[in-house]
């Protein structure tokens, strides 16, 4: 075996200098190739065989885990250095904010940055900090303070808590492989990294915590609990929400197997919900009137499916197919829990962690929810940390199984190649390349679209300004940080929903983005009334032609094409 491990390090080793070449050897700037994320797919295979084989060495065990982190950060970091602006959607408004207090040294009120996290900064003085004293960009200070600590909290937390409650290597290095390349995960430390991203890191912590045998009765690790659930509830709603409800839930176990440590727990519970209710209530009030507006929101519309249906642009089966790692994940996940929950269900450990995955795997239909549709890929993210346990011990019991040892060996390295790739190429991870482009929207912007929006910033003069939401939401944070205002400033949008909408307008710019519209679904429309359409392709160039018989085109740069109302 020893020697089987070495030729898999080398292995290994190599498919990832063959990876960063082909990264390297790109022939268009802003894609990383298909081969690129199969080099990927292959190495996370390799590192699941030497899991499988790994023995007492702990030389082994520290490589596999460096391993496991260069897999994921290859991932995030190429796709971050393809674009000079951030990725996803919320990091622009968390950019103005970090930007206004780095510049400023101070948290800026509300009505100057509309942004209610000035009430819950602490992402965002973090990250401020990292740009004064490091000279960090905004772009580079979110990932190497926020991104790359979150990963490794994840996968070091989830490497412990399988030691903990499975007591056994092999479930907790998958379960700290899967967590790595888990594409909800890659989302949050390599596109849209936010302060839920390292929230969810904090509570995964603490549920850690919670567990240790000495959480009861040694009060350094009691003091610990109490600095971070401060930290996390100054830090991110949701991932609070996130830390209560294991909580409530580890409570529940105890009460079954433990009573003898239960009023403790209890005890616990009692005053993370009374600092809870403190910030939401009397410091950030505009949280807690989210959260009552979401539990009428609940029980009023409950489900939608029908409704969910309708606002797609592309036949289910293509979200299907760009999710389809996730729900493979889920679903395997599923089946390790009911495995766990019947072999395991009187260890109140592992009872509390098959509830609160299942809670949270479960709440990933959440986007079915007008109520919480908006936050379902929060459940996701923490579904698939969660999940990963489950997913591991599964994969566990298929391996050591002794029934056709050989098919079942192939089946399982299938299967793990399969999934790996399936999450480097899915929507909600891959910016740049994903599987289904006609469900993926490209958040990071071309130099070439940089330089429009400068562009039009610079020489609009109050002149309304359309484009696809994508770009024109976006341009009033750009704006504030190209010109370094302290308040976010305003830009007058005009937010049509179809192409004939704009050629019906008798004023204003229009800016096409036609590599986006060509190769991309675009949205058109305003925050609350979006439009998704799906790519044109070849169409594109009658487009263009359309917008030149109704509009004056007034700027092109093979890639932008800016049209003005006659």
């Amino acid at each position: 075996m020893q020697r089987i491990f070495k030729i898999l390090s080398i292995l290994y080793f190599l498919l990832f200098i063959a990876s960063s070449l082909v990264f390297w050897a790109r022939g268009d700037p802003y894609v990383r190739p298909e081969l690129y994320f199969v080099l990927l797919a292959l190495i996370s295979t390799i590192v699941f065989a030497q899991i499988m084989i790994v023995n007492k060495n702990y030389a082994q065990k520290i490589l596999i885990f460096f391993q496991i982190f260069i897999i994921a950060l290859s991932f995030t970091f190429t796709q971050q250095a393809l674009y000079e602006t951030v990725l996803g959607r919320d990091p622009w408004a968390h950019w103005t904010l970090v930007e206004i207090i780095a510049r400023t040294g101070q948290i800026p009120n509300f009505q100057d940055i509309l942004n209610p996290y000035v009430t819950m900064p602490n992402f965002h003085i973090l990250t401020a900090t990292s740009m004064i004293v490091c000279e960090f960009s905004y772009k580079w200070a979110q990932y190497f303070t926020i991104a790359i600590p979150t990963l490794i909290i994840l996968m070091l937390t989830a490497l412990l808590l399988a030691n903990k409650v499975f007591e056994n290597q092999k479930i907790g290095y998958l379960a700290c492989l899967f967590v790595a390349i888990s594409c909800n995960v890659l989302d949050m430390v390599g596109k849209s990294i936010i302060p839920n991203s390292l929230g969810v890191a904090i509570a995964f912590l603490m549920l850690y915590l919670f567990m240790k045998d000495q959480f009861t009765r040694d009060s350094r690790w009691q003091i610990l609990v109490i600095v971070m659930a401060l930290g996390l509830v100054f830090l991110h709603t949701i991932a609070y929400t996130f830390l209560l409800l294991q909580s409530v839930i580890l409570l529940f176990a105890f009460i079954l197997h433990d009573r003898k440590h239960f009023g403790k727990v209890g005890m616990w519970v009692i005053t993370l919900l009374a600092l809870a209710i403190l910030q939401w209530a009397y410091i950030s009030i505009f949280y807690f009137e989210q959260l009552v507006r979401i539990i009428e929101v609940m029980f009023l519309h409950g489900f939608y499916i029908e409704g969910y249906k309708a606002a797609l642009a592309v036949p289910f089966e293509y979200v299907l197919l760009a999710r389809l790692g996730m729900v493979i994940f889920f679903g395997l996940g599923g089946v390790g829990i009911l495995l766990t929950f019947f072999e395991h269900h009187r260890d109140k450990y592992k009872l509390a962690l098959v509830l609160i995955a299942g809670a949270m795997i479960g709440g990933s239909i959440s986007f079915l929810m007008p109520a919480l549709a908006a936050i379902s890929h929060r459940f996701w993210f923490y579904g698939q940390v969660l999940g990963s346990f489950f997913v591991s011990f599964l994969m566990v019991k298929l391996w050591v199984s002794t029934k056709s040892p050989m098919l079942k060996n192939v089946f399982t390295l299938a299967l793990v190649f399969f999934l790996s790739w399936l999450m480097f190429v899915a929507s909600v991870a891959n910016n740049d390349n994903p599987l289904v482009s006609e469900y993926t929207i490209r958040t990071g912007w071309f130099d070439s679209e940089i330089a429009s929006a400068k562009f039009i910033l610079l020489n609009s003069n109050n002149i309304p300004i359309a484009s696809d939401f994508d770009f024109a939401f976006y341009l009033r944070y750009f704006k504030t940080n190209m010109i370094e205002s302290n308040r976010l400033l305003h830009i007058p949008l005009s937010t049509p929903r179809t192409f004939k909408e704009v050629f019906q307008e008798s004023e204003g710019l229009f800016i096409l983005r036609s590599k986006l519209i060509e190769d991309r679904q675009f949205i058109l429309g305003g925050p609350w009334d979006q439009n998704p359409h799906v790519p044109l392709g070849r169409k594109i160039n009658n487009l263009i032609k359309d917008f030149s018989t109704f509009r004056n085109l007034v700027y092109n740069n093979q890639n932008i094409h800016i049209f003005m109302a006659r």
